[in-house]
């Protein structure tokens, strides 16, 4: 065997005992939530595959849209964002939509997409998915959002692309993933996750991508929705009082003619703390969380 082939036998196997290091990696990074999505009935495992590029039609992204029907005579609503949004864990009774939906006899249009944040978002209201004769459109915006713009993936547990978005000479553009085939690999994720974890300090201290996004969905907003009024809900992601918007965005999201309400400020609790998680499962909101927020914000808002 000459020296070339030699060189190439191993580097290969340098990258193949590389990329099975990483895939072991992988796992014991995202262990506990793997258990947590097998003790609630998602047995799934980390698979090799292409990527799939976002499409707004793929069944991930409207598999649970809902609509909560009533006859009251009252325009209807819309509720935008993540899992928080959609009701994950909960039964529709029990999901914030609903109960809002119930208490003011208004139909609602529940339109929230696990795993997703402000791009999609941006995304239903500049292409018109939400109906248009909804007088409100309340989106549920969770700090995570802010990581979510960086986030390669929808999730760790996906093979579908996040829709990101990024600013190019001022302008609003969708990322394209240029050589998807290196995303099927464990170790590029890898190394991507940690890049991303740059990016995130950034977002977190000057809000680079967050604010444009923002501005420009609400330009479409204003014009796609001209007799609408757009609800920025900001509700804790966990309890650390360091995961919230800081007094100066919060101002900025008020600028480009938001109704901003905070959910803890709201209600007087701490919706982060234990008892106010879907029990065993610690993340989302449970009944009761909705239940103490869903009276106040009707009332705040006058929706």
């Amino acid at each position: 065997m000459n020296k070339f082939w030699k060189i190439l036998i191993s580097i290969l196997a340098l990258l193949v005992i590389t990329e099975g290091m990483s895939y072991v990696l992988y796992y014991m990074k995202y262990r506990e939530a793997i258990k947590i999505q097998w003790q609630n009935g998602n047995k799934f495992f980390f698979t090799y595959g292409m990527p799939k590029e976002f499409s707004p039609d793929d069944i991930v992204y409207n598999w649970h849209n809902r609509v909560f029907k009533k006859n009251g005579g009252k325009k209807p609503f819309a509720v935008v964002g993540c899992s928080f949004a959609e009701g994950s864990c909960l039964e529709d009774k029990q999901t914030f939509g609903y109960k809002v939906s119930d208490m003011t006899n208004r139909t609602c249009y529940q339109r929230g997409v696990t795993a997703t944040g402000l791009p999609y978002v941006y995304y239903q209201i500049k292409n018109k998915l939400i109906p248009q004769d909804s007088e409100y459109v309340v989106y549920v915006f969770i700090y995570d959002h802010l990581f979510r713009l960086n986030q390669d993936f929808l999730g760790y547990w996906s093979d579908r692309f996040n829709l990101r978005y990024e600013v190019k000479n001022g302008d609003i553009q969708q990322v394209v993933h240029k050589h998807p085939l290196l995303f099927s690999l464990y170790s590029t994720r890898l190394v991507r996750e940690k890049l991303s974890d740059f990016d995130d300090e950034k977002e977190m201290q000057d809000f680079v991508t967050f604010k444009p996004l923002l501005a420009q969905t609400m330009v479409e907003f204003k014009k796609n929705y001209p007799n609408s009024k757009f609800v920025f809900l900001e509700y804790p992601s966990g309890y650390n009082d360091f995961f919230v918007l800081p007094p100066k965005i919060i101002d900025f999201i008020k600028e480009q003619g938001c109704i901003y309400i905070n959910a803890n400020d709201l209600t007087g609790k701490d919706l982060g703390e234990p008892e106010y998680k879907v029990e065993g499962e610690g993340l989302h909101p449970n009944e009761k969380a909705w239940d103490e927020l869903t009276p106040k914000f009707v009332e705040k808002v006058g929706i």
